[in-house]
């Protein structure tokens, strides 16, 4: 809790937006079925357990964020403890006890805390969607638990019941769960029944259902929620290509894993390795290592099925299936158990060949040797909780990490424009366009922060380019019958919103509300786009559709103080200047700060009172002579 105890005010950043403050679904936990959906293509899509928990977070703290910190740190604290229960009851077994049992219980605590404390896990526990790894990382263990406890004691049908519960669940919160009835089975082979076929034979009901949440698995994956950012039609990297880079990025984990300096929040740009340094290199040492794993469990041998777990767990992500992003540092989230329990244990067997006379001394070193690793991991990972600070924070680290990756320019860009600091903001910008001229997200953000700063040419110019790179992605959905992910059309929506004004301010009306029509139409709930369309209309005179805009930009937005003002414009044109006072006053209150409010409401409140006037003078009696 001290190592994580500066990470409870982080905020919200990247794929947390889409997936909480941005998910309708979070708001209502009834009916559960609704809970459990999420919006296409986000990290929480097709993950209903997790969709679940983040709408019982929101149900008790809304979007205070150090609510859902607070539920990530139990849920790494919960996995440490179950992690320490595996580990001691395996050393306990029968094959182990006799070597491992007297120091059963110590050894398991020094591989849990280690584990728990080690930075390389902060992305699984401070980044708040990366729940999905935390969350599935204890469900799956506890898999393995419960199962070690029916094989191996009493009350047998109710932990059966519990792992593949847990099985089950962890099926619906991340596609890693694959591999769980595969660990189980090579964990039962290993160190209890002693082959697969006694295995089999012993425990084949628990196993048959077990491999049966399999389904649960191919239910979810059948409906595609992350087309865009796994799988084998992804256009932005082919399964050949995805399977080279991984030799380098399982070899970086593990330099992580020894050596956690210089860990990056994202790691975009990393290159296709080509020639032996490259690719040849990390590819011999990672099958090397491969093949003393599948020798390791043709023999049994523990380190065997370490090896195992640590491959089987980053199969999904590290083999031939693309995703998007070719690392992640939360991947190596249960991965990493497996590496240090395999290094402390290895360093205990090191220890043992000492003679028996200086096994305290050894002992009191192997102790101090554990607290001086938990202190330094714990510093560690508290440092490495500053860099989630702020959005602008994260990026600025990743940024220095990897000069390279445009991502963390173009976001970076976009928290100084957030800021206001609009010049700062468009160097970014200028910066992740050069490392990839391709990226529609760059010109858009660009285009926006041009915009702002006046600069309407350049700013027309990345819009037009924004659009000529996305519309066939666009076209592609409309074409395959597919669902636009909700993302993708607010900001293509934004963007015909933006060009639309630029095109209106140069009097390019008809162009104006041809983009107004069209961000309408890819977002419905866009006030902005009414409104601005409702300004075009007043330019043509056409006052009636204006008010009809108007009135819907309000329904959706009641606070939109720029549509009462426009609707006060539009009153004031028709000549109602009564209907046009009252609206500029609306918009006044909402926006009591913006000068030319204040002045339409006083210019409409002095015609009125020089028209009372007029109309008193002209009624009044004759004075008296």
């Amino acid at each position: 809790m001290l190592a994580y105890s500066n990470s409870f005010n982080g905020p919200f950043i990247f794929d947390d937006a889409g997936s909480i403050p941005d998910n309708p679904h979070i708001e209502d936990l009834w009916p559960l079925t609704e809970a459990m959906k999420a919006p296409p293509q986000e990290t929480v899509a097709g993950r209903p357990i997790l969709a679940l928990s983040l709408a019982l977070t929101y149900r008790f703290c809304g979007l205070d964020v150090r609510g859902y910190h607070v539920v990530n740190l139990a849920i790494h604290i919960l996995a440490s403890l179950v992690l320490m229960g595996i580990i001691r009851r395996t050393l306990l077994t029968d094959r182990l006890k006799g070597r491992f049992g007297a120091l059963a219980t110590a050894l398991a605590l020094a591989c849990a805390l280690l584990w728990c404390l080690h930075p390389l896990n902060t992305q699984a526990v401070t980044y708040i969607i990366q729940r999905a790894e935390s969350l599935m990382g204890l469900l799956y263990l506890l898999t393995l638990y419960c199962f070690l406890r029916g094989a191996t004691g009493r009350r047998k049908g109710f932990w059966f019941l519990g792992s593949v519960l847990c099985c089950s669940l962890g099926m619906g919160t991340k596609e890693v769960m694959v591999s769980a009835p595969i660990v189980v089975l090579l964990f039962d082979r290993t160190f209890l029944a002693g082959s697969v076929r006694k295995a089999l034979s012993r425990r084949w009901p628990a196993y048959a259902v077990l491999a049966a949440t399999w389904l649960i698995l191919a239910a979810i994956v059948r409906t595609s929620p992350r087309s865009v950012s796994a799988g084998f039609g992804l256009q932005v990297i082919s399964a050949l290509d995805y399977a080279k880079t991984q030799f380098q990025v399982i070899l970086h984990y593990l330099r992580l894993a020894f050596f956690p300096i210089g860990q990056s929040f994202d790691y975009s740009g990393w290159r296709i390795p080509v020639g032996l340094w490259d690719l040849w290199l990390p590819a011999a040492v990672v099958l090397g290592l491969v093949a003393v794993t599948i020798a390791g469990l043709i023999r049994r041998w523990a380190w065997g099925f370490m090896g195992a777990w640590f491959f089987a767990v980053l199969s999904p992500t590290s083999s031939f299936l693309p995703l998007a992003d070719v690392a992640f540092e939360h991947r190596m989230y249960l991965p990493l158990a497996a590496v240090i329990a395999a290094t402390v244990v290895g360093i205990y067997m090191a220890a043992e060949r000492v003679p028996i006379k200086r096994r305290k001394l050894v002992l009191c070193v192997a102790v101090s040797l554990v607290v001086a690793a938990a202190v330094m991991l714990a510093g560690l990972t508290f440092q490495r909780n500053r860099a989630y600070a702020s959005e602008l924070s994260i990026w600025l680290d990743t940024a220095d990490k990897r000069p390279d990756n445009h991502r963390a320019q173009t976001n970076i860009g976009l928290a100084y424009a957030a800021r206001g600091r609009l010049a700062i903001a468009i160097k970014h910008y200028d910066a992740s366009l050069a490392l990839r001229d391709d990226d529609p997200d760059s010109y858009v953000n660009r285009g926006v922060a041009l915009a702002r700063s006046g600069q309407a040419d350049r700013a027309l110019a990345d819009f037009n380019e924004a659009l000529r790179l996305n519309l066939p992605k666009l076209e592609r959905y409309v074409r395959e019958g597919r669902e636009i992910p909700p993302n993708l059309r607010k900001k293509y929506s934004s963007v015909y919103n933006n060009r639309g004004v630029i095109y209106k301010n140069k009097g390019m009306i008809d162009r104006a509300v041809r983009d107004y029509d069209r961000a309408i139409e890819l977002n419905p709930l866009d006030a902005n786009a009414y409104c601005n369309r409702a300004i075009a209309y007043q330019v043509r005179g056409e006052h009636e559709r204006s008010l009809a805009d108007l009135e819907q930009s309000i329904a959706i937005d009641p606070s939109n103080a720029p549509a009462y003002d426009a609707m006060g414009v539009a009153y004031w044109n028709m000549g109602q200047s009564r209907k046009a006072a009252q609206q500029f006053q609306i918009a006044v209150d909402l926006d009591p700060d913006e000068e030319s409010y204040r002045s339409h409401l006083a210019t409409a409140v002095q015609v009125l009172v020089e028209r009372k006037d007029r109309l008193n003078s002209a009624s009044a009696p004759d004075p008296p002579k």
